[in-house]
């Protein structure tokens, strides 16, 4: 097919960092044979599960590498260095004859709502995004308080950018090497009544208690649980933890961002906190 290439060996580009002011470059080999092995991929109706290799760069020369299509997935995680590139090449192919810093600054204010969030807070820590991407060895599972009937997949969104559609339950339990769960759905039957749930984790409280759950070792198995009980005029009951060989370590409500509960009819909520900004598909 004239739309077909081999699986990319390199990673080899320069780009300039607009809120840093200053240009970055990477120069590395890539997992072939395991980007090869992720684009032959099928889904459950044999269509190509990954159709895209997706480059996504982070300030302080974070680049990330994802394979892109109904799912994604993480490839690598690498760090790029800086580098001088002088203002001759950089307008090599346009006309523009100012500064490298001016051009940077004009660009920037185009991007109002950026740019102003941008002059309010700078930049992030500088490990914010080697903690979006870490990983550690756990599986994922749900239960409930009473006898109902789950969906045997689910839905789910992790911190460095994974995401996963109609994931089975069965191999989600399976403890493997995830980021820190950003988003999931829950669907299931309670008699003649159909529930579907969404919910999203803040930040900083999952991150806290992975950190506590997991100390120095990522690498120790583990897993994250969720229980499900009684529904209520007052919301929903349910609880998140964490358990490895340190003990169990709960995420209480405060921890997670938002949930949206509907029963019966997606267009009727039986119990709505105000979702995230972005709404379901974040």
């Amino acid at each position: 097919e004239d739309n077909e290439f081999p699986a990319p060996s390199k990673l080899d580009m320069i780009w300039f960092s607009y809120v840093e002011n200053k240009f970055y470059s990477i120069e590395t080999d890539l997992p072939e044979q395991e980007i090869r092995k992720l684009l032959l991929e099928k889904d459950d109706n044999g269509n190509q599960k990954y159709n895209f290799i997706v480059a996504g760069m982070a300030p302080y020369g974070g680049v990330a590498l994802w394979a892109q299509g109904r799912d994604t997935k993480e490839i690598g995680w690498y760090k790029a260095t800086e580098e001088n590139v002088p203002a001759e090449d950089f307008f090599a192919q346009g006309n523009y004859s100012g500064t490298i810093t001016d051009y940077r600054n004009a660009v920037l204010k185009e991007q109002k709502n950026a740019y102003e969030n941008f002059q309010k807070n700078g930049l992030p820590p500088k490990d914010l995004y080697d903690n979006y991407m870490k990983r550690y060895n756990y599986g994922i599972s749900v239960s409930f308080k009473k006898n109902v009937d789950v969906s045997k997949n689910t839905d789910l969104r992790f911190y460095n950018g994974e995401i996963f559609e109609n994931k089975s339950w069965e191999e989600l339990k399976k403890p493997n090497t995830y980021a820190k769960l950003k988003k999931i759905i829950i669907h299931w039957q309670d008699g003649q009544d159909k529930w579907d749930a969404y919910f999203w984790t803040k930040e900083e409280q999952i991150k806290k208690a992975f950190e506590k759950a997991y100390g120095n070792d990522a690498n120790q198995e583990g897993s994250l649980e969720i229980e499900i009980g009684n529904d209520s005029e007052d919301g929903l009951d349910f609880s998140f933890f964490i358990k490895t060989k340190n003990g169990r370590f709960d995420i209480d409500e405060s921890g997670i961002m938002e949930n949206y509960t509907f029963k019966n009819d997606i267009g009727k909520f039986a119990v709505n906190y105000n979702r995230p900004e972005g709404g379901f598909r974040n």
